[in-house]
């Protein structure tokens, strides 16, 4: 099985989801858009002081706030190849979760290994479904990737910048990612 760097096989799970969510007929109910610095963003990351439960809420805060924790999760995935977490918070249902999962899962059982930065999401907005599921839309900034294989051979994803959405809804006092779309790259 040939890898594609993460980058590019999100873009090509994501477009297949995003095809596959768009003809649900569900309409969903937008926000204004709510300007939001990707620092105000990052306090969601869990850490000793008093900002970490800005993601445990559900509200629309909450929701933008737990997608920024998602792209930690995932990042610190990316770099350390362990899974559980990022798994832990995604849905079952999310194909692309799974997917990033996978992809990290099968680079580290072979040997290789993954460098790059922080997925950074900027310009977020929310909206909400009839069913009281949340959307989150932003800018992502995704940096060079690294994949490195067990030869030591590099492999290198280019930057890019893309929309993405993150869908997730609250079930059981936590928020759950339950799928990622992404349109254009650039």
């Amino acid at each position: 099985m040939t890898l594609r760097p993460l980058a590019a096989a999100v873009a090509l799970t994501s477009s297949l989801t995003l095809s596959a969510c768009s003809s649900d007929g569900r309409n969903p109910v937008v926000a204004e858009s709510t300007p939001t610095a990707p620092a105000s963003i990052g306090e969601a990351t869990p850490s000793a002081d008093t900002t970490v439960d800005s993601w445990a809420e559900e509200s629309p805060e909450g929701a933008m706030a737990f997608a920024q924790l998602w792209l930690d999760t995932f990042t610190d995935a990316a770099r350390s190849g362990d899974t559980t977490a990022l798994r832990s918070i995604s849905s079952r249902g999310c194909a692309t979760c799974a997917d990033f999962a996978d992809a990290i899962d099968h680079r580290y059982s072979h040997g290789g290994s993954i460098e790059m930065d922080d997925w950074v999401l900027t310009r977020v907005t929310w909206s909400q479904t009839p069913e009281q599921n949340f959307a989150v839309n932003g800018t992502m900034r995704v940096p060079e990737q690294r994949f490195v294989d067990a030869r030591g051979i590099v492999e290198t994803a280019a930057a890019l910048r893309a929309k993405y959405t993150f869908q997730m809804r609250w079930q059981r006092g936590s928020w759950q990612v339950t799928a990622v779309t992404t349109e254009g790259a650039s």
